[in-house]
């Protein structure tokens, strides 16, 4: 093999070599960016903060029963309009600039936010974004519209009056 050769060999490889670096180089990149998400869910954090936040049964439903709480549901209108718990606000995650003005004006009120399911991370997603707009006093019942379902409790299939459009 002369040198030639040996250097052509040698720039093929060097070129497998960078592009093997930028794909893998690119999905740490997009790895980094999914768990910086979810941390922001507070979906990794382990801190003492998330069970100050949770709220389960039966203290949901006493809470519901006893109109303690606005109840936010953070789905879709179309997943709201399915089902949702009685007397609760459409507020979707992607949409909660546009419906601020329906939530209480007293940034203290609890809120009790929620979703689909439990391995449904709408319902963080939307907790934060309500803190981040300083409501002090948000909860999730991070089992959802499901668990709500599975225990039997009420649903309303009706449309949330007013403002519907925002």
């Amino acid at each position: 093999m002369n040198l030639h050769a040996f250097r052509n060999r040698l720039t093929k490889l060097f070129r497998i070599v960078k592009k093997e670096v930028l794909v893998v180089s690119f999905w740490i990149f997009v790895g980094t960016l999914c768990l910086w998400g979810f941390d922001e869910a507070g979906m990794l954090s382990r801190n003492s903060q998330i069970k100050e936040v949770v709220v389960d049964f039966p203290e949901v439903y006493q809470v519901w029963k006893k109109d303690e709480a606005v109840f936010v549901d953070g789905r879709s209108n179309a997943a709201f309009k399915r089902g949702h718990i009685p007397g609760a606000m459409s507020v979707p995650v992607g949409k909660v600039k546009k419906r601020l003005a329906l939530l209480p004006e007293d940034k203290n009120t609890r809120l009790i936010v929620y979703c689909s399911s439990a391995e449904c991370p709408i319902g963080y997603l939307l907790l934060r974004k309500l803190q981040r707009h300083g409501y002090t006093n948000v909860q999730i019942f991070h089992r959802g519209i499901e668990g709500w379902r599975q225990f039997g409790y009420p649903l309303q299939k009706t449309v949330q009056p007013s403002k519907e459009s925002l």
